[in-house]
């Protein structure tokens, strides 16, 4: 089984949370589920933080949560334009590739921002499927290359 596992992602949607993006082993329904828990949980965290381990419904995978607040530039909810969507970035590893992650996780951390940053993922408009394909590109092979 490959260390990395794949990742999703959950927005809080102006309707309720929505998930915008899966490459991982979890069905869209059960990623929903953990992305509603992770954003309950999360959501007042602070930007660009990864949290974690969490658990999820596969023998020997853990979930590292990555936490973000995107501009919003229309919304029917207003908290939303004063003060970002949350964004939880869902990315799915093994427990043994869980033991590099925290012997480097500053730099993991850090890494997650880096990419976020080249791809200029602000907005709700750049939430589009090329860039979070290169976001998890990205993400996978910093991962497996720590």
């Amino acid at each position: 089984m490959p260390d990395y596992q794949g990742m999703f992602i959950v927005i809080f949607a102006d309707f309720g949370p929505k998930v915008i993006f899966n490459s991982s082993i979890l069905p869209g329904d059960l990623a929903l589920n953990f992305g509603v828990q992770g954003l309950t949980a999360l959501q007042r965290g602070e930007n660009e933080t990864l949290y974690g381990p969490l658990p999820v419904p596969q023998p020997g995978i853990l979930g590292l949560v990555l936490t973000m607040r995107i501009l919003v530039k229309k919304s029917m909810d207003k908290r939303f334009v004063k003060s970002g969507r949350p964004v939880n970035v869902w990315i799915l590893i093994t427990k043994t590739m869980l033991h590099r992650v925290f012997a480097r996780w500053n730099t993991v951390e850090s890494g997650l921002r880096r990419i976020i940053h080249q791809l200029s993922l602000k907005s709700d408009d750049d939430l589009v499927a090329i860039k979070l394909t290169e976001f998890e590109r990205r993400t996978r092979s910093l991962l497996e290359n720590i």
